[in-house]
């Protein structure tokens, strides 16, 4: 077997299974239908639960302590999500940004956000992600016995054994969807629409709590998280 046609075998593969696992969703971009789609697409769940946090705090629906621990408000939540954090801070000690991110990343309304989002083809549904990279896997696989049989290149054989593990590690399951290419440009188009991502909570959701444009909350917001 030429070594040109070796190498092509050991980089084609991983290139066409990235190219589908994003190409797996539409074809087009489309408008978000809230910030928390938008956050999704940014930051996958924890991106969410800290945009909720920011939009309430910026509605007053939530006040920060000095040590950045979370207390409801007499305003009263709208979205689900927020539902959920207003429920959570009804303690007497509060609750942190950390703690908001474990209550939300699989709660009811974020599961119902992921759904949507695979829904309209902006996120890869993970069973079929998985399905490709199995897909690579088995072709380098194949890859591998050719290598064998030939023996004209063994010093390239370690890449392929490498190749499919890395293959195998990237089929492994996902907590969390990832951006297909139309959630991707989905992502920037809404950046760039100020009626959609703007305020605190539209900085937050773009680059997380450290872009809270109040600096002491920020900076609470962010102590308590870690």
């Amino acid at each position: 077997m030429a070594g040109w046609t070796y190498l092509a075998l050991l980089i084609l593969p991983a290139l066409v299974g990235a190219g589908c696992v994003l190409l797996l969703g539409a074809k087009h971009a489309c408008r978000l239908p809230t910030l928390y789609h938008f956050a999704y697409l940014a930051g996958g769940t924890a991106r969410v639960a800290e945009t909720v946090v920011a939009a309430m705090i910026e509605r007053e629906q939530l006040r920060v302590s000095d040590t950045g621990r979370l207390f409801r408000t007499p305003v009263a939540a709208v979205h689900p999500l927020e539902h959920e954090v207003a429920a959570a801070t009804l303690a007497p000690e509060g609750v942190t940004a950390a703690g908001i991110r474990v209550l939300l990343a699989d709660s009811a309304a974020m599961r119902a956000i992921s759904a949507e989002l695979e829904a309209r083809g902006l996120v890869t549904p993970e069973r079929l992600r998985r399905r490709v990279w199995w897909a690579v896997c088995a072709v380098y696989t194949l890859v591998l016995t050719l290598g064998v049989i030939s023996w004209k290149w063994p010093l390239l054989l370690p890449l392929v054994v490498a190749a499919m593990a890395g293959a195998a590690f990237l089929a492994k399951e996902r907590k969390q969807p990832r951006p297909t290419l139309a959630g991707l440009k989905s992502y920037e188009m809404a950046r760039g629409d100020r009626s959609a991502v703007d305020g605190a909570a539209g900085l937050v959701a773009v680059g997380g709590l450290r872009r809270y444009p109040d600096a002491r909350l920020a900076k609470a917001l962010q102590a308590s998280s870690t």
